[in-house]
This record gives C-alpha cells, structure tokens and sequence, in this order.
C-alpha cells in the first residue's frame, strides 16, 4: 500500500499510521521504502495525487493502491 502523509520522524509516521490503520480494524505487519518525498522527483500519477492532496492537508492521511493475497 502506498502511504503520504505528513510526520517529523519515522516514529511519528508509523505511530500516526498505525492509529488511522486500527479505526478500521486493520493491523500494520510491516513497513518498507519509507522515505521523505522528494520534491524534484516526478512520482507516478497516483504518488504525486497523493502528494498534492498531503500538502493542501497535512492533518490528511492518504492511502494509494494496496495488494491483498488469499491464504493458500
């Protein structure tokens, strides 16, 4: 699943995404490709979306696409 949303530190962004996760009952398992944006990326269409909505929002927390899998 992509993530954007604004946080002062790694701790911050997992703590704050892992309370916006559990008002739906969902639990984080794991977290990988964390970083900060980058402003003098382009992003694919859906990141920089994301982006855009983050920062005319900060208090947003916006989630992009997600992959589910069935257990075998």
């Amino acid at each position: 699943m992509r993530v954007t949303l604004w946080a002062s530190s790694y701790e911050d962004f997992s703590q704050r995404l892992r309370a916006y996760l559990a008002k739906y009952r969902w639990e984080l398992l794991s977290m990988e490709k964390t970083d900060v944006v980058d402003p003098s990326l382009d992003y694919d269409d859906e990141v920089n979306q994301m982006i855009d909505e983050t920062q005319q929002d900060q208090d947003a927390i916006r989630l992009g696409a997600f992959y589910s899998y069935k257990p075998n």
